[in-house]
């Protein structure tokens, strides 16, 4: 063999040889050809290592090869001269090789490199490539996803995300072709067979290829994080090293390895424990770790569960507590119970896309030590809570866009009231915690130890629970459902699922007392509420003013010093329409006309549930209205508005 390629040169002279070298016979094949027996017997005359070559040999797959007698020569001389894997005809017949049955031509690849680590591979894969171009990075990016079509199912969610569904161990695991999780099995399988560690760029590469196949090619599935609709029930994911669930029906659930439900995982998301048998639990527990009220545990186990429901709208829960409560540590354990995470609370968000980022990452969206919500944040939260997204650019280099959508139930703590807007006061799930005294409060260490002792118990008990209120849930019926229907209908299953007496009813007077309560929260928070109190108790019959110009003037006077205070007529509109519907609930009506009229759009502030006339129109500078509290104020008579008088 006198042809062959150029090659990088050793010094035999200084090659020691390795005469510990041990390589294992793991193959069935062996060499029966006359020609292969002479030269092994050649080899084993020339070094006293011959056997372990001559075993070696024996292990490749080639005895009916019409290549195995070039191929097994180049083994026989490769310890001391590693240029003999880049003659010519070698290089042929590895490249046929690798053509016909890429895992042996792996398997041979490796053994070459044990032989003689100076036999660089990367010129052997330029050597078979040929003139073909392709660089090194472009050679195991193919590789690698040879690799993973032959070992993984591809497939595409709903959002045409790609995934990656493999055997691993005694289960099966789904990951998405970006995620971390996939790119640590790619690693370490890869490696395990070739012995090659692929550096980033060709991993990319191989990936975006991977994501291709899998949205065109694969098939779309439904893919869910921590919690999934089934067709008889639900399902929660328990994210831990099995890889198994828990599937929960009406009246009874069970833990599933079946992997029927395709779930995704991040890095961040953590183990919910195993639960012990099915109505071995125990939900009482949990009061003994957290300090809520007698009269709060029943509303606060329906959002619990409501957070395992998967295809309602969520409403937001928040706590309400001074310094020193344990309002942090009640929240903690609750997610822990529902969707354990790295950081299971995290700090106020920064910007608007940080609350969606952290939705998709995680099930169930928790901040903690919260002080203020700006306006747009709890619009966001609204938007989280009952399924919405956002979208922004992908990257400043191109004009791709990104979107992001997720439903997802929300958990806040702080302490002082933070949901002020009453769009999200009115999905709001509010409690608050009394303060601990001295003899009742425990140590950090103590409160943990005993929780981590009961939280399997009170899991499962969360479970019978769910079992029980889906059993019940088809019986339940609520004359006028509250804007959070779906969660009062569970609401009710959970009361009477706890025994409650005449639960619907229980549990509607509970969830409207809340909401009250919400909602004067609200209103004392914010000073046009607060102007318009105060103004109906000079002029109690109201008035309806020409523009909410006029009304904003009118309303001066009883401004506070806060902020929050509109600076147009426009903004004043904006006010009233966001909170007319709180206003409505204690028996004001603050309306903004739908059609504009000469001056601007008409402005009412009344209250409710009085008979009413309208007096004549009034003449510019004249005041008919004996009594001053029942007067409109002057700018209003200047204008030559209306003034309603309730009779």
């Amino acid at each position: 063999m006198n042809s062959t390629l150029e090659a990088p040169t050793c010094d035999i002279e200084k090659m020691p040889v390795d005469t510990e070298m041990h390589i294992e016979n793991g193959d069935d094949h062996s060499f029966s050809a006359p020609e292969i027996h002479n030269d092994v017997q050649q080899v084993q005359e020339v070094q006293p290592d011959g056997d372990r070559i001559t075993d070696l040999i024996e292990s490749a797959e080639l005895a009916t090869d019409p290549n195995a007698a070039i191929i097994t020569d180049m083994l026989a001389r490769l310890a001391d001269d590693c240029g003999a894997v880049f003659e010519t005809e070698v290089v042929a017949a590895m490249r046929a090789l690798q053509e016909e049955d890429k895992p042996e031509f792996m398997r041979l690849r490796a053994k070459i490199k044990k032989i003689n680590p100076d036999a660089l591979l990367k010129y052997l894969d330029k050597a078979i490539r040929g003139d073909s171009g392709e660089s090194d990075d472009q050679s195991l990016s193919g590789q690698l996803v040879e690799f993973v079509q032959e070992r993984a199912e591809l497939f595409h969610d709903q959002d045409k995300s790609g995934y990656a569904s493999f055997p691993a161990g005694d289960h099966r695991e789904a990951w998405r072709l970006d995620s971390k999780g996939f790119a640590e099995w790619l690693d370490a399988e890869f490696y395990r067979e070739s012995k090659i560690i692929p550096k980033e760029a060709p991993l990319r590469d191989a990936c975006l290829a991977l994501n291709g196949i899998a949205k065109y090619d694969g098939e779309q599935k439904e893919v869910s994080i921590r919690v999934a609709k089934t067709d008889t029930g639900y399902a929660v994911d328990l994210v831990n090293d099995a890889w198994q669930s828990v599937s929960i029906n009406a009246g009874s659930w069970r833990v599933d390895s079946s992997q029927a439900v395709v779930f995704r995982r991040t890095s961040t998301m953590r183990a919910l424990p195993l639960p012990l048998a099915a109505g071995a639990g125990n939900i009482e527990l949990l009061w003994q770790c957290i300090n809520c009220a007698e009269s709060a545990r029943n509303m606060l186990l329906a959002w619990m569960l409501e957070c395992l429901r998967s295809d309602t709208a969520f409403p937001v829960f928040e706590i309400v507590a001074e310094q020193g409560s344990g309002k942090s540590k009640v929240q903690y354990f609750i997610r822990e119970l529902i969707d354990p995470n790295q950081v299971n609370l995290r700090g106020r968000p920064k910007t608007i896309e940080d609350i969606y980022i952290s939705a998709t990452n995680s099930w169930l969206t928790s901040f903690e030590n919260l002080s203020h919500l700006t306006d747009d944040m709890q619009d966001a939260f609204c938007v989280l809570a009952t399924g919405g997204g956002f979208a922004g650019r992908t990257l400043y280099t191109n004009a791709e866009e990104t979107a992001v959508s997720v439903k997802r139930p929300i958990a806040m703590n702080g302490i002082s009231v933070l949901a002020t807007r009453q769009d999200l006061v009115d999905r709001l799930v509010h409690v608050e915690i009394e303060p601990i005294s001295a003899s009742q409060r425990k140590t950090e260490t103590e409160l943990d130890a005993l929780f981590d002792s009961y939280r399997a118990a009170i899991f499962t008990g969360l479970l019978d629970l769910f079992a029980a209120a889906l059993e019940i849930l088809p019986t339940i019926q609520i004359e006028h459902l509250p804007r959070m229907a779906d969660f009062a209908m569970l609401g009710a299953a959970v009361y009477a699922a706890r025994g409650v007496e005449n639960p619907t009813q229980a549990f509607m007077d509970d969830y409207n007392g809340m909401r009250k309560e919400s909602i004067h929260r609200t209103l004392e928070s914010s000073p046009i509420a607060g102007a318009i109190q105060a103004y109906l108790e000079l002029y109690p019959y109201g008035t309806e003013f020409l523009s909410g110009k006029l009304a904003l003037d009118a309303l001066q006077q009883f401004k506070n010093d806060g902020d929050g205070w509109p600076k147009s007529a426009k903004g004043f509109a904006d006010a009233i329409r966001r909170l007319s519907p709180a206003l409505r609930v204690i028996g004001i009506r603050a309306e903004v006309a739908k059609k504009r009229g000469e001056h601007g759009y008409p402005v009412t502030i009344k209250p409710i549930k009085q008979t009413t006339a309208v007096h004549p129109v009034l003449a510019v500078h004249e005041n008919k209205f004996s009594s001053a509290k029942n007067s409109p104020p002057e700018n209003e008579v200047q204008a030559g508005g209306r003034y309603q008088e309730s009779f």
